[in-house]
């Protein structure tokens, strides 16, 4: 009994120490992103001495000092960490640069700063903003966009597409909002190092750079949703882009990434919200399974025949004219299923 007792305090203790490494590596890691000066040499010797620090503990038992110091160690980071806060007012690259104004006037939506830019090549563009009246009653289709970058299947960067009946086109992406010298990784948006941003735009500002110019693939789904469900989830979207504005928040690539955080406001709009805690929709490449999965037409054809005709880039390629582009994108897109 007494050895399974010994054996079990060892255990014990190493868990505490494992736990205790991983804490400063976060510490670690903290200190690299956000610390002005000499981050990589801080971050290396925040881990060297939780490392000393936990041997000290482990082979020095009766030496008390080192555990203090220990526990004590992460404890400036943890406080540091929770006085990072978000904020608006930063020197934002260009294509983050503007915030949606919106106001709800009526049945009608009044918005400035729609970002309509002009590319000639991936960063060679005309920065340009428009305003809008969008009337919701004119409101009557929403297209889920997934754009793949790298060759990842398993993410993509989320877009959805409003369409109304006059003919016209709203896209809303969220995004990460990129200060001056900054380059967006995964792992940085763990670590409040990105801004986030709803951004509102035209198909040829959003879908054409994606399509045409960032050569990315692009897939096209209409939602099964009703013109009030539409509006719902516009509206929604609507006040959280000028909540934003109120109070900024960081981008995270988990909880807060292009994808989860359009999820609450498509649960408000869903006749079943359940769906949306699929796992596919934190892996969201794989969110057009469920679309196909729950399409009594898709049954018709195999998933890949599905998504091949969604897919959009390779004849959107050939319009080189932005004012006929939302045109040229919806007669090959199906409206709906």
């Amino acid at each position: 009994m007494a050895a399974l007792h010994h054996i079990i305090r060892k255990i014990c203790r190493g868990a505490a120490v494992a736990a205790y490494l991983l804490l400063c590596a976060w510490c670690g890691l903290v200190v690299f992103y956000h610390l002005p000066f000499c981050p990589q040499f801080c971050a290396w010797g925040y881990w060297l001495v939780a490392v000393a620090l936990s041997v000290s503990v482990v082979l020095m038992k009766r030496k008390r000092l080192p555990a203090i110091i220990a526990a004590l160690l992460p404890l400036p980071v943890i406080v540091w960490w929770f006085a990072i806060t978000p904020t608006n007012d930063a020197d934002w690259q260009t294509p983050w640069a503007r915030m949606p104004l919106i106001e709800v006037k009526n049945n009608a939506l009044l918005i400035q700063n729609i970002r309509d830019f002009n590319y000639r090549g991936e960063t060679d563009y005309d920065a340009n903003y428009i305003s809008g009246d969008y009337d919701l009653n004119k409101l009557d289709r929403v297209m889920l966009v997934l754009s793949y970058w790298d060759n990842n299947t398993a993410v993509a960067h989320t877009i959805l597409d409003f369409g109304f009946s006059d003919g016209r086109w709203l896209g809303i992406s969220s995004e990460t909002r990129l200060k001056q010298g900054q380059q967006q990784t995964a792992l940085g948006g763990l670590f409040k190092e990105y801004g986030s941003l709803y951004i509102i735009g035209t198909e040829a500002d959003l879908l054409m750079l994606r399509t045409n110019f960032r050569k990315e693939q692009v897939y096209m789904y209409p939602l099964r949703i009703t013109p009030d469900q539409c509006k719902i989830l516009l509206l929604d979207l609507v006040e959280r882009c000028n909540q934003l504005r109120l109070h900024p928040q960081f981008y995270n690539t988990i909880t807060g990434n292009c994808m989860t955080s359009l999820v609450p406001s498509l649960r408000k709009a869903a006749r079943n919200p359940d769906i949306f805690r699929d796992i596919r929709f934190l892996l969201n490449g794989y969110s057009d399974q469920m679309i196909y999965e729950k399409n009594v037409r898709s049954h018709e054809i195999s998933y890949e025949q599905f998504r091949l005709e969604h897919y959009v880039t390779p004849r959107m390629r050939e319009i080189t004219g932005r004012e006929q582009y939302s045109a040229a994108l919806h007669r090959i897109t199906p409206a709906k299923w």
